[in-house]
């Protein structure tokens, strides 16, 4: 059975691979930009909200993608004991993302953020010295999915695997993001299109 999870990560999953926001991937679609805005996922009663088989069969057609590509999304990625995904790097990619250097969180000020709308703002805080000495312990940066990404920007990225980690974006293929370091916790690597749930360009942080 399908989770609700996995339709709206597949939804965000094909925006990242057409270098799109979830926004953008409507608006691309003929929908209303905020379609598939996190704030509409719940319902005002607490409620699961489903995208409608309209909505979806249209970001296939903007996207000239298939149902097959956007069912591919859906699946679960294969896990292995040790807790990579399965075949998800490219051989010439390191073994692991690093060490867990970052968690979400929501602080207090949060909405007094003037230069971010809420449903693209993602906050993260920095709760190892593994991202010195750009990054220290106890920093919370703040990156928007909506920006626009750019070779040498900094992009907070989430893998379909719950890893959450920050690097320099050096460049982009095929929706793919080739992701590079700054220091021997920070490893490079390439994800693949059906390995990123979300990526967000890094605008500020507290230090």
């Amino acid at each position: 059975m399908l989770t609700h999870e996995q339709v709206w990560t597949a939804i965000e999953a094909l925006a990242v691979r057409h270098g799109l926001t979830v926004s953008g991937l409507a608006r691309k679609s003929g929908l209303d930009p905020t379609t598939f805005n996190r704030s509409k996922r719940i319902g005002s009663d607490g409620r699961q909200r489903w995208p409608s088989t309209e909505s979806i069969a249209k970001i296939i057609e903007a996207t000239s993608s298939s149902l097959d590509d956007f069912l591919g999304l859906l699946r679960p990625l294969a896990v292995e004991p040790h807790g990579t995904p399965a075949g998800g790097f490219s051989e010439h990619a390191p073994y692991d993302y690093g060490p867990a250097s970052l968690r979400s969180s929501r602080p207090a000020w949060q909405g007094r953020l003037p230069m971010l709308a809420e449903d693209s703002a993602e906050i993260v805080e920095v709760i190892s010295d593994d991202l010195e000495p750009v990054y220290r312990r106890g920093v919370y940066l703040v990156a928007s999915r909506d920006a626009s990404q750019a070779a040498g920007d900094r992009l907070l990225v989430r893998s379909h695997s719950g890893v959450l980690l920050v690097r320099r974006l050096a460049g982009t293929l095929h929706g793919g993001l080739n992701l590079t370091g700054w220091g021997p916790n920070l490893p490079d690597c390439v994800l693949q299109p059906h390995e990123i749930a979300w990526s967000a360009k890094v605008v500020w942080a507290t230090q």
